[in-house]
């Protein structure tokens, strides 16, 4: 339902701001100039090069914002499917707190005090697939930021720098991700508090 009034309030406003930026009045990206050309004779950068002809050239102001908008939905579209995914893996979302795991772990000091107690404690999963998965991204990681260094220090395209950094920084989010599910315990902690009340005289 939500998502249903986004869409119905979001939806005119973004096609009037598509439309506003093309000269024939149809939704379009950029003002489709030609960029300006670069001397190669006077050094060896080439960044105007690019992979994608179809890449808009320049972006206004309004289709900024729409493309902003889509992003922040798309990040936290990730990260709701990243907490399930780090749920669904380790088990948390169907254990049982009578098989949380054995009664003698340890757990930083400030977890368990007078008042204060686990509750749950899963242990994760630890497995080799896990392992794989850290192992092959963090050489994905390398891979990318060699890359991204050689590109930086020869060519300089725009396009393939974006390309280069966008996946380092999904990787490393992977990364994280993956490590959470595999590695990291779930704990719940239960805590009790008492609320004083004031009694006026």
């Amino acid at each position: 339902m939500i998502v249903v009034l986004l869409a119905l309030g979001l939806l005119p406003l973004w096609y009037v701001a598509l439309a506003s930026g093309s000269s024939a009045g149809a939704i379009s990206l950029g003002t489709e100039t030609t960029p300006v050309a670069v001397n190669a004779s006077a050094h060896a950068f080439a960044p105007t090069q690019r992979f994608l002809t179809s890449a808009p050239i320049e972006v206004g102001t309004t289709q900024a914002g729409v493309v902003t908008w889509v992003a922040l939905l798309g990040l936290v579209a990730a990260l709701v499917l990243s907490f399930r995914f780090i749920d669904r893996l380790g088990g948390r979302g169907t254990t049982d707190m009578a098989r949380s795991g054995p009664t003698s772990i340890s757990v930083p000091s400030f977890l368990v005090k007078e008042d204060r107690r686990i509750l749950e404690y899963i242990w994760p999963p630890a497995t080799r697939a896990g392992l794989l998965a850290i192992g092959a991204l963090t050489w994905a990681a390398f891979v990318l930021t060699s890359l991204l260094i050689y590109e930086d220090l020869t060519l300089a395209r725009t396009q393939f720098l974006g390309l280069y950094l966008g996946g380092l920084l999904l990787t490393l989010a992977l990364i994280v991700v993956v490590y959470a599910a595999y590695f990291v315990p779930h704990i719940s902690v239960i805590e009790r508090r008492e609320h004083a009340t004031e009694h006026e005289s």
